[in-house]
Formats: structure tokens, sequence, C-alpha cells
């Protein structure tokens, strides 16, 4: 399966990283996100996160990832950066489905799943585990199964269960849109 489609940005709503850039859902999870790496980390954590976009979340939180985390963003898209997260490890043009991250502790993937087929979903966490890393930091859904969907990637964005088969990952803190995982 290709996702060559994606490799121009987003073309359906707002911004070039799509809804996930607004506001109202940025707060939110950047607030999550916090509470979960600490919650998992020891120590200074090294992350990965996958579909990083243009890094727009972390505007407000970029001193807290400078300092205490070495953190480097992953994206398909090749894209300028927000303004104040210039300094923070960015590889464009990196497919999680394909390629391996660097070795880490903890991967943040934030509303990037939704946008693939459970096939892909499950070679990106293949990926994941081949980094080393022990937890997976991700948007979460509820779902009694994942046979219904999509087949192919897609802008439109389909929720997922991380805790169903195919992915049976064990959930071990949710906030509610958002779940830490073990790999």
């Amino acid at each position: 399966m290709s996702h060559d489609n994606f490799k121009s940005g987003w073309q359906h709503g707002p911004g070039v990283c799509g809804g996930g850039s607004l506001d109202e859902y940025i707060n939110l999870d950047a607030n999550e996100f916090m509470f979960l790496i600490a919650l998992a980390a020891t120590g200074k954590p090294v992350i990965n996160e996958a579909g990083c976009g243009d890094l727009f979340w972390l505007r407000n939180h970029y001193a807290f990832f400078e300092h205490f985390v070495d953190y480097r963003g992953y994206e398909l898209n090749a894209r300028e950066l927000h303004e104040n997260c210039d300094s923070l490890q960015f590889e464009p043009n990196f497919d999680i489905c394909t390629r391996v991250m660097r070795p880490c502790d903890i991967i943040l993937s934030r509303l990037v799943f939704i946008h693939l087929p459970n096939s892909m979903i499950a070679q990106a966490l293949v990926n994941f585990r081949a980094t080393g890393a022990k937890f997976l930091i991700a948007s979460a859904y509820s779902l009694s199964n994942n046979d219904s969907r999509q087949q192919a990637p897609s802008y439109v964005g389909q929720p997922y269960d991380l805790t169903q088969a195919p992915f049976n990952l064990e959930a071990i803190c949710s906030t509610g849109r958002n779940a830490l995982f073990a790999l």
C-alpha cells in the first residue's frame, strides 16, 4: 500500500497538518502528553514523535522538550517547522511504516494512525518496537473491534483501538483522548 498522497501535505481542512493543529486539540493533547511522559519517564527520556507535523503543538511547551527530554520528530512530509521549535531535532520525509526511527524510550504518535489501515499500523508498531521503546503515547479510541476500518491510507480519519486485535497493546493509563501503551 502506498500513502504518497500524504507527501504534499494536508489538503482537506485547516493548515498543512489538518485539524490536529487546531488549538482545541493542541492544548488538551499537550497537557495530556506531559502527564503521560512524566508517568513513563525515568531520567531524561529519549522521545521520538512519529508524525510530528510542523511541531505547532509544541509551541507552548518548547522549553520542556528542549531541556527535559531528548526529542526528535519524524514526519512523512517535508515542511517548515513552527518558529518556536526550530532547534528541535526533526527528520522529514520519514515513513514510519518502512523505516525504523533512532533508539528511544518513548514514542509519541498523535492523530497519525487514524489515517492508516490496520496493516500499516501493524507494520509501524513492528518498527516502533525495533527502536527499543518500552512505551507508546498515542491517540486512543475505544472500539469493539478494528475489522471495519479503511483498507488504504486516507485523509479521512477513522478511529482504531490499539487494545483490540490485530494490535493487542496493553493500555497502562488513559487520559480520554490519549493513552500510554506498553510496547
